[in-house]
C-alpha cells in the first residue's frame, strides 16, 4: 500500500511540474470523499464507545480538515475551455504537501505505538477525509461558478 501510495505522489508531483490540467468531472469529484467516508464508518462502527474528549477530538480534527481542504481548493488554479464548456484545474505544491504530511505523521505514529497513538492516527484519517470534502467542497463551488449554474 504503502508503494502505491508513493507512485501516486509521484505521478501528481510530475503532473504539477508539467503543469498539466485536469477536468472537473462533476459529480465523479465527489465519489472518493464518499468511498472514504464509508470506508471510516465500516472500519470504525463496530468501535463506537468513544469518551467525550475523543469525540470532541474528532470533531476538531474534521474542522480543521475541512479548513484544510477549502484551503487546498483555494490554492488550485482554474480555467474554462470555452469551446467545450469544461472547467480545469491544474495542481498546486500545498495541495499535494498536505497529503505528504499525513503520510508521514501516519508513519510516525505507527512506529511510535501505543494506546493514544491509534486514537490519533484514527484522528488523521479522520482529517484527511475531511480535508478531501473541504476540497471537493471548493472545487464544486468553482465548476458552478465556472461553467454559468451558480448565480
Amino acid at each position: 500500500m504503502t508503494y502505491i501510495i508513493l507512485i501516486i505522489i509521484i505521478l501528481k508531483f510530475f503532473r504539477i511540474i508539467n503543469g498539466k490540467n485536469k477536468r472537473i468531472k462533476f459529480p465523479n469529484l465527489w465519489l472518493l470523499p464518499i468511498l472514504f467516508i464509508l470506508m471510516l464508518i465500516e472500519d470504525y462502527a463496530k468501535t463506537l464507545n468513544f469518551t467525550l474528549k475523543e469525540i470532541l477530538l474528532i470533531i476538531i480534527f474534521s474542522i480543521i480538515g475541512l479548513g484544510v481542504g477549502i484551503i487546498r481548493g483555494r490554492t488550485l488554479k482554474y480555467s474554462k475551455d470555452e469551446s467545450k464548456d469544461e472547467v480545469y484545474y491544474s495542481e498546486s505544491y500545498l495541495s499535494l504537501g498536505v497529503y505528504i504530511i499525513l503520510i508521514f505523521m501516519k508513519w510516525f505514529l505507527k512506529y511510535v505505538g501505543g494506546d493514544i497513538t491509534s486514537f490519533i492516527s484514527v484522528g488523521i484519517l479522520i482529517f484527511g477525509c475531511a480535508s478531501m470534502i473541504g476540497r471537493s467542497i471548493w472545487l464544486s463551488y468553482k465548476y458552478f461558478q465556472f461553467s454559468g449554474n451558480a448565480k
